[in-house]
């Protein structure tokens, strides 16, 4: 019984339908009465746009300019119409624009001569009008370039070597290079090539809307037979006391070279940046720049990573001795208004080492030295001098400096005293 009822509420509903859709038909078609509807987004027409550059100016890119006009007519010409049916254009010679948003009355060129358009008095929209700028870029090479067996690319030259590129405010902003782009296989022999070049964005996309100063570049691909040549490790000094150099291991022992034959002809051999030997004291790995020749264009590699491998010398404590030299000292620092006398003007010094390296020492590398400064009374006192040795003093021990006996006195200078910097040889000193 329901599904009945509601079977026949259901048909009712599609018979009104249907009368009212016919009502609307008939009314349309008979009556044919006076409307007025809307039509969305009619687009305008900018005139004159290039004109712009002339005062420094450009439309912003990607403007959507469009109005809503309302139109009257009877309903078989309204019903029909679309944005296709208008014509909307500005002239923007005729208007004195600024940089920024500019608002421009609008002019209607073309309607259907049967409608009306209603609302012509107030249609105004928005012109957004940005600076032209410039900005140069170095041309980069993207050129991908395979060549034959054994032969060998240098860096591509690019003529010219910069690029303007001009253009709306907004879009040269955009641009965050200029490229070359092309491809060549197989390559033996020298390239002479024009190429276009293209403004490209951060993730390598192109910058459409903006002006190069030159669509193409000239670029020149030399093309060299290579030679492989032997990697050395350079080095200076000497390995520091009780240190062997055990090894040294190269990551990589050969170098493909390319450059004019006469020069890979002088070539044996490509050595690494100097080490500095001295500065070894354990297990290393460096990094070091390879020195290539005047004339070289192009290597496979700028650098090897060197392995160096130390291990003490094998020298028992019984290869040390010892040995004890004489100096003489000197002094400094005493107010002017002391004397002083010391019990010698020597002090002995007692060093440990290798023998070959203690008899590479002399009296003239060791400098013993005595600050006064500290002493601000008469009276005895015992100090230590202060011991320095210059030269390659690798591994030599200090083990005792003899002490000075100094006796401090407001008395005249007489014979045996020191003045305030250095020790009088010629003093008398207290035994």
């Amino acid at each position: 019984m329901d599904n009945r009822k509601t079977k026949q509420k259901i048909i009712v509903q599609i018979v009104s339908l249907f009368i009212s859709i016919g009502l609307w038909l008939y009314v349309t078609n008979t009556e044919n009465p006076i409307r007025t509807v809307e039509v969305s987004k009619v687009p305008v027409q900018l005139l004159n746009a290039n004109d712009l550059s002339k005062q420094g100016m450009a439309l912003v890119p990607n403007q959507s300019i469009y109005v809503d006009l309302k139109v009257e007519g009877y309903s078989q010409d309204v019903y029909k119409l679309n944005k296709d049916n208008f014509s909307i254009k500005i002239d923007l010679a005729e208007y004195a624009l600024k940089l920024g948003d500019n608002s421009i009355p609008i002019t209607i060129v073309d309607t259907p001569s049967n409608v009306t358009v209603k609302n012509t008095s107030n249609l105004v929209v928005t012109v957004k009008i940005e600076e032209i700028i410039e900005k140069d870029f170095k041309v980069e090479s993207r050129i991908d370039v395979a060549a034959k067996a054994n032969y060998y690319v240098a860096q591509p030259q690019i003529n010219p070597e910069t690029v303007t590129v001009s253009g709306p405010k907004s879009l040269v902003s955009q641009v965050k290079g200029v490229v070359v782009l092309g491809q060549e296989d197989n390559v033996f022999e020298d390239i002479v090539k024009n190429y276009e070049v293209v403004a490209i964005g951060d993730s390598g996309y192109t910058v459409e809307g903006v002006k190069l100063s030159t669509e193409r570049v000239q670029v020149i691909i030399k093309v060299n037979p290579g030679k492989s040549v032997p990697i050395k490790v350079g080095t200076i000094g000497n390995a520091g006391y009780n240190i062997n150099i055990a090894s040294m291991e190269l990551s990589q022992n050969y170098v493909e070279i390319t450059g004019p034959q006469y020069i890979l002809d002088s070539i044996s051999e490509i050595y690494t940046e100097a080490i500095d030997l001295s500065r070894i004291t354990k297990n290393s790995n460096m990094k070091v720049d390879l020195i290539f020749p005047d004339g070289i264009e192009k290597a496979s590699i700028s650098y090897v990573t060197v392995s160096i491998e130390v291990e003490e010398a094998k020298e028992s404590q019984e290869n040390e001795v010892t040995r004890e030299f004489e100096v003489k000292y000197t002094t400094s620092g005493l107010a002017s208004d002391f004397n002083m006398t010391a019990s010698s003007d020597k002090v002995k010094i007692v060093l440990k080492g290798s023998k070959n390296k203690l008899d590479s020492i002399n009296i003239e590398n060791i400098v013993a030295s005595i600050d006064l400064s500290s002493i601000t009374d008469t009276g005895q006192y015992t100090e230590t001098p202060a011991v320095n040795i210059t030269g390659d003093a690798e591994g030599v021990e200090i083990i005792s400096v003899e002490s000075i006996i100094i006796n401090v006195t407001k008395e005249e200078n007489s014979e045996g005293v020191f003045n305030e910097t250095t020790t009088n040889e010629e003093s008398t000193l207290a035994q």
